[in-house]
């Protein structure tokens, strides 16, 4: 009897001994340990648009920010505002590549394989286009495309550079910007509006000589001007009736740092998106002028159009890694 009730205190130590173990102690007394356990977790899924370069901030006086035209792998590549009469793009370089397209009168020579009209295989990846700058001589700077310079490139002159990766760069030529194995057009204009994130104290200047004539005369006629931002984006800005401090503060205040005049007068200025059907090309009939009282996008695709210009084409979406191994 006195054994029973010896084997009944053992068993009932024995079980408050183990109630008492946390579980996770014994959980890890069983666990091998031979070698590490490997694990994969899944992240969130994060936004697979690019979001570093995204526009930054609201700009004063503006009507803020709204996405425009085609998208790009399902992302947005372009943006718009407006500040007062001045309308201004914002572009992703991530999402966008650039291509200058010759005239066949600006700069002349030729033949070339990039000149209007756009070829229906280009148009399917064509997001938008927009004017390029002044004619020879008017310009003030030289031209080179294709691996040849048609007109010679002047030192001290505002350059928009465009590499073979499709990336822009926007610089005083000779000093801020050069010739390099990778640089596949260089096309001048008159001298920076905005140089390190500071304005020309010319354009306050009337009569604006350094960034034109205007037609029919006076202060304010229609422009365009491109832009970079310290983050690498790309900016056009364009409108009806502008002076060079009114174009000028406008590209300003939306983050450029450097800027250049482009075309100006007339019809010249032009900044189309196109909005074809899936898997359809970009066309005149699908495409739209951003900027008010411009003229239309048309003149991509006529093989009369003799000027040069710039063309955005969307470019593949790079992967992001959604999963990550842990070591544990």
């Amino acid at each position: 009897m006195r054994r029973s009730r010896r084997w009944i205190v053992v068993l009932g130590v024995s079980c408050l001994l183990l109630l008492a173990v946390p579980l996770s102690r014994l959980h890890s007394s069983f666990r091998p340990h031979s070698s590490p356990r490997t694990t994969i977790r899944a992240d969130p899924a994060p936004d697979r648009c690019p979001t570093a370069l995204r526009v930054p901030h609201l700009v004063p006086g503006s009507t803020g920010w709204a996405p425009i035209g085609r998208s790009v792998s399902g992302c947005s590549a372009l943006y718009e505002t407006h500040v007062g009469t001045v309308s201004i793009v914002w572009m992703d370089p991530r999402l966008l590549s650039l291509t200058v397209y010759s005239g066949s009168l600006i700069p002349g020579g030729g033949p070339y394989i990039h000149t209007a009209p756009i070829r229906e295989a280009d148009a399917l990846n064509l997001v938008a286009a927009f004017n390029s700058g002044f004619k020879d001589g008017d310009s003030h700077g030289g031209y080179f495309v294709e691996g040849r310079a048609e007109v010679p490139l002047v030192n001290g002159i505002a350059s928009a550079v465009i590499h073979a990766n499709g990336t822009l760069q926007i610089g005083t030529w000779g000093s801020e910007v050069s010739m390099a194995p990778d640089v596949v057009s260089v096309r001048q204009n008159m001298t920076l509006l905005i140089d390190n994130g500071v304005i020309n104290p010319a354009t306050s200047s009337e009569p604006y000589s350094s960034w034109g004539i205007t037609w029919p005369g006076g202060p304010a006629t229609n422009r365009s001007a491109l832009g970079v931002t310290a983050q690498g984006a790309e900016l056009f800005a364009g409108g009806v009736g502008l002076t060079v401090p009114q174009i000028t503060d406008a590209i300003a205040s939306a983050g450029a740092v450097r800027a250049m005049e482009l075309d100006a007068n007339g019809v010249y200025p032009n900044f189309s998106i196109f909005t074809p059907a899936l898997g359809a090309p970009a066309s005149a009939l699908n495409g739209t002028e951003v900027v008010p009282g411009f003229s239309g996008p048309e003149r991509y695709f006529t093989a009369s159009w003799n000027r040069d210009f710039f063309a955005a084409f969307a470019r593949p979406l790079a992967p992001r890694t959604q999963h990550r191994k842990q070591r544990g």
